[in-house]
């Protein structure tokens, strides 16, 4: 289901969402995005409810991976790349999982695939090596 206010320039858009960015991958169950004033692009997306979303780095540096973040609430500026995920939020690089233990915890993801938690939060790793034999 899509549906659009002219006057105040929102789209939102609502079901099983998926958008295919050049910077990421993103699913969730309801998308809202507020465009420009004069409409050359978005100024906000903010995405509501089993939000995933997958980072795509575009020049990776050496070892490292791409940022898998799960949360309530995302929101993303194009002008700065970088996404904000609220209620709940994980960020997984590698076998790092950030997680939060709070609500209220913020996890920020920046375009250039660094991340930044306020709140509480610990960190998950897990060793998918093989055990030795």
């Amino acid at each position: 289901e899509a549906s659009f206010d002219n006057e105040n320039n929102v789209a939102e858009f609502r079901g099983r969402v998926v958008v295919k960015d050049p910077q990421f991958t993103l699913t969730c169950d309801t998308l809202t995005v507020k465009l420009a004033k004069d409409r050359g692009g978005i100024e906000v997306a903010d995405a509501r409810g089993n939000v995933i979303v997958v980072q795509e780095l575009q020049d990776p540096k050496p070892g490292q991976q791409k940022a898998i973040g799960r949360a309530g609430h995302m929101s993303y500026k194009p002008a700065s790349g970088d996404v904000t995920l609220r209620e709940w939020p994980s960020i997984q690089q590698g076998i790092n999982n950030q997680v939060a233990t709070e609500a209220g915890t913020v996890m920020y993801l920046k375009s250039s695939g660094e991340s930044r938690t306020v709140g509480g939060s610990k960190t998950v790793i897990s060793d998918t090596a093989k055990p030795h034999e």
